[in-house]
């Protein structure tokens, strides 16, 4: 069985979240899973619900402050294994290249609202990191 899971831990502030996500962060490396973050949440991915429940209120217990609010949304395949580069390797596949596509400041849209004609560039990275 593998359960796939999509989850974000949003400390109440005004200041910058990047130390506490990175705490959140820490907090995941204590137990059997695997994840990857995004700039707006991250993918974790284990073996069982419990797994990923018990690491997802670590990883909400790990944050300082008076109101943090954690958005969790599981995927639990029965009866086989998939991993989640499995699922973003078979979508590239129908692709026929990275499922990704990040915009230059050249191809920003003209002030008269038409489309720059500058050709997209697609960046594949093997570590997405948060960006705030």
């Amino acid at each position: 069985m593998t359960v796939i899971a999509r989850f974000e831990v949003i400390p109440i502030r005004e200041r910058s979240m990047s130390e506490a996500i990175a705490s959140a962060l820490n907090a995941l490396d204590r137990f059997p899973v695997s994840y990857e973050t995004t700039a707006t949440d991250t993918i974790i991915e284990g073996e069982s619900v419990g797994d990923v429940l018990a690491a997802v209120q670590a990883a909400h217990e790990a944050i300082d402050g008076d109101r943090v609010i954690t958005s969790l949304e599981l995927d639990e395949t029965r009866g086989r294994r998939q991993s989640m580069h499995d699922r973003i390797e078979s979508v590239e596949r129908m692709l026929g290249r990275p499922p990704r596509k990040v915009r230059g400041p050249s191809q920003q849209p003209s002030q008269g609202g038409g489309r720059s004609r500058t050709q997209p560039q697609t960046h594949r990275s093997q570590s997405p990191g948060w960006q705030r």
